[in-house]
C-alpha cells in the first residue's frame, strides 16, 4: 500500500507540473510587435482549399478544416499593435467582407473557417490587423499596423 501511494503521489505531482507547464497564453497588448501565422508559418504559407471539378480564373472553394491562423509576439518587425492594443483580426485580402479571426493573446491557435471562400488556386495574402479591442493606456511608440501573410492556394480536389 505504501508503494501505490509513493507512486500516486508521484503521478500527482507530475500532472501537478503539467498543469504548470501550460500556463495562460500572453495577453495582446499595447506597443507589441507581432507576426501573423498560417498553418504555422509566415511565410511560403500554404492553404489547401477543396475545389471539384475545373477551375477557372476566378473560381472561389473553401478551405479544408485542420488548419489555422496563430498569432505571436516579436521583438522587432512585422505587424504592430500600437496604442489600440488587445485583438488581432486575421483575415484573407481576398475576402474584405469576412468577419475574421480574433485574437485577444498570443500562441494560440484557432481553425481556419471552413465556410469562408477564398481562390481556387494562386496566391493571396492575410491580413492580421491590430483592431482597438481595449482603449490605450499610456504613450504609444508608433502608429499601428497589421502584417501580412503571403500565402498559396493549393487545390487538393484536382
Amino acid at each position: 500500500m505504501l508503494r501505490f501511494a509513493s507512486i500516486f503521489g508521484f503521478l500527482a505531482a507530475a500532472s501537478f507540473g503539467m498543469t504548470t507547464v501550460c500556463s495562460a497564453a500572453t495577453p495582446i497588448s499595447n506597443d507589441q510587435h507581432f507576426h501573423g501565422l498560417v498553418n504555422g508559418r509566415h511565410a511560403n504559407a500554404v492553404v489547401y482549399v477543396v475545389c471539384p471539378g475545373p477551375v477557372w480564373q476566378g473560381r472561389t472553394g473553401h478551405p479544408t478544416g485542420k488548419q489555422v491562423f496563430s498569432v505571436k509576439e516579436v521583438s522587432a518587425g512585422g505587424g504592430f499593435t500600437g496604442n489600440v492594443g488587445g485583438g488581432i483580426f486575421a483575415r484573407f485580402g481576398t475576402n474584405p467582407h469576412s468577419s475574421g479571426v480574433l485574437f485577444t493573446t498570443y500562441d494560440t491557435p484557432q481553425p481556419i473557417p471552413t465556410a469562408w471562400t477564398v481562390p481556387c488556386g494562386g496566391t493571396g495574402t492575410v491580413i492580421f490587423q491590430p483592431e482597438p479591442i481595449v482603449s490605450g493606456s499610456g504613450r504609444s511608440t508608433g502608429k499601428p499596423h497589421p502584417d501580412v501573410v503571403g500565402v498559396t492556394y493549393e487545390n487538393i480536389a484536382v
